[in-house]
């Protein structure tokens, strides 16, 4: 996202979503939501690519396995927005990364579509741009409805990937996925109740199979529905585990599986992690190929391995 994408947060403004030295690229480090300034913005990414070019690279990008050498396009415009400045959620995950106070997650932010509102009207958001969706819990955000209608189900944005809890059905999201326009993640994280309980510290663990069902309801909405299984070491890195939730998988009908670690265990250990846990990783990926699934590995994971 470095040359040509935006991260909203609360409190800054970046231009990447992932770094593993936790120094985010900031472009705006004091940043609330207020209308982006186009020249400032694109002055501070054109500074970090001068400095690209000359093998001078930002703190944060240093080691990211996302890193890499092309010819990038000079010109000035936006075209991957992650939004991730809305921390409300209804469950209470053990991994979460936001490190906020609960207060944080009750407490509304600021409203990102006329932010992007005026990008679009400026010439500087791309038609077909990716969106990425952190939070927080984005099917109780205030705004999530309103840009799936303006921003997804129009065309405006490319197909995008939405990470949920699965807690609560989206009505909206739900219809995205049946024009093919949006497909969801589901993080999981384990194949029984107790488990469950214990990873997102609340009980909704039937509930949330009973969602999956109906996202996955339909011949459309069945190919954008996936499943992801966060690594928790001494949690859930645990054969058995991971076998019921490959089972759940398929009683679902699921057909992808995502596969990640958790990152503050990551950070901790700066991804220098044991070869048992990598063992275990890798058998989580096999694991689910021979059972038919088609796999992805997320950032973390593949930190892990590429410091390796």
């Amino acid at each position: 996202m470095l040359e040509h994408g935006i991260c909203f947060y609360n409190g800054n403004l970046c231009s990447c979503c992932y770094a593993p030295l936790k120094y985010a690229p900031y472009i705006f480090p004091y940043y609330n939501g207020e209308i982006v300034n186009i020249d400032a913005l694109f002055l501070k990414i054109n500074r970090w690519r001068n400095d690209a070019k000359n093998n001078h690279y930002l703190r944060s990008c240093q080691n990211c396995h996302q890193l890499e050498t092309r010819d990038w396009a000079d010109d000035n415009y936006i075209d991957q927005v992650y939004i991730t400045h809305f921390y409300k959620c209804n469950a209470n995950c053990i991994y979460c990364i936001n490190d906020i106070k609960p207060s944080d997650k009750v407490r509304d932010t600021y409203d990102i579509i006329p932010i992007l509102d005026n990008l679009k009207d400026k010439g500087v958001l791309k038609k077909g741009f990716e969106l990425h969706i952190g939070g927080g819990e984005f099917t109780i955000y205030k705004e999530s409805d309103a840009i799936i209608e303006k921003y997804v189900l129009s065309g405006f944005s490319s197909r995008i990937a939405i990470a949920t809890n699965g807690i609560k059905f989206s009505k909206s999201i739900f219809n995205a996925m049946q024009e093919n326009r949006a497909c969801i993640i589901i993080s999981l994280d384990s194949g029984n109740r107790n488990l469950y309980k214990k990873i997102k510290r609340v009980d909704c663990f039937d509930n949330v199979i009973n969602n999956i069902k109906l996202y996955s309801s339909t011949v459309h909405s069945k190919d954008n529905t996936f499943l992801k299984y966060i690594v928790l070491p001494k949690i859930n890195d645990n054969k058995k585990y991971f076998k019921q939730f490959l089972d759940i998988a398929l009683d679902c009908s699921i057909k992808g599986i995502k596969i990640d670690i958790d990152g503050i265990y990551c950070r901790q250990k700066n991804y220098n992690i044991d070869e048992e846990l990598l063992d275990f990783m890798k058998w989580s990926v096999d694991c689910s190929l021979e059972k038919g699934f088609d796999v992805e590995t997320f950032s973390f994971y593949n930190q892990c391995f590429s410091m390796k």
